[in-house]
This record gives structure tokens, sequence and C-alpha cells, in this order.
């Protein structure tokens, strides 16, 4: 079974046993920040302290170019953007045969 931090409302929810978490912490096109996955055995009546270190860099991910065969389309969401003040963009890829 796997669990996230969201949409669970506590943390008493997650069934007692071994978990392998991650944090990552992304922050649109500033960085991304993660931690190393590792294994914990969890139990929700007990309230320990998990110490989970931010230690890796991940690295930026860079458009796609379009080739012969495939070609991308990006579209700027101007909800999102007003939302979170900074731009935000959903993308596609489609075959060109459909073209």
């Amino acid at each position: 079974m796997m669990y996230f931090g969201f949409p669970d409302e506590n943390i008493e929810s997650i069934p007692k046993g071994e978990y392998y978490v991650q944090a990552v912490l992304h922050k649109y096109q500033t960085f991304n920040l993660a931690s190393k996955p590792f294994k914990i055995i969890f139990d929700p009546t007990n309230h320990n302290i998990i110490k989970i270190i931010l230690s890796e860099v991940n690295p930026n991910i860079y458009e796609p170019k379009d080739t012969e065969y495939i070609r991308h389309i990006k579209i700027r969401s101007q909800l999102l953007t007003e939302f979170l003040g900074t731009d935000i963009f959903s993308s596609t890829c489609i075959s060109t045969s459909w073209l």
C-alpha cells in the first residue's frame, strides 16, 4: 500500500508498518530538493520525530525539442499564473502524423 502526505487529514490514519519515505520540495522553476529515500518503522501511537534531510538537488527539467515525429505544445495557464504569482504552463506532445 502507498501513502502520501495529502489527502490524509492526520498522521493517525496511516496504519502501523514499515514504509519507505522521501521528502521533495519543488519550488517551480527555482529549485527542486529531495531527501534520499529511506525505510522507517511507523507506529501512529508513537510520537517519535523522524528527521528528513533535503540533501539532494534534482536537475532542472529542460523543455524537450520538437522532432520530425513529435511536436511539443505549451499553454500558459492564466488562472494558475495569477494564483501562484509565477508563470505556470501545461504542456503536451503530439505525433506529427496527426498534423
